[in-house]
């Protein structure tokens, strides 16, 4: 099972990623998860998954098209029961960070 924090602010999930850094994760172990795209060009540089629910302008149409719930779709991947899924859900969507 994944191991999740969640965050309110930018300066906590930098101090969430070093510590995690520093407990002896490898940047390829973490994923962050927002509702919309971080725009830290140094994030992105790093082999850390970021992960958008919103998506591309592409899938935020599709998933208008066919209902599919983007947050549902990427919390699902992983294997939380439908408790957690429904409480993080909500946490991405008051715009927290994982």
């Amino acid at each position: 099972m994944a191991e999740v924090t969640v965050l309110n602010t930018i300066g906590e999930l930098y101090n969430a990623i070093n510590e995690k850094k520093a407990q002896g994760y490898s940047e390829s172990e973490m994923s962050v998860i927002t509702k919309n795209k971080l725009h830290l060009n140094d994030l992105h540089d790093s082999e850390i998954s970021l992960i958008a629910t919103s998506g591309s302008f592409s899938d935020r149409t599709s998933k208008l098209l066919t209902g599919e719930d983007g947050e549902r779709a990427v919390l699902t991947r992983y294997n939380f029961n439908p408790d957690e899924i429904a409480n993080y859900k909500q946490q991405i969507l008051d715009k927290k960070y994982y």
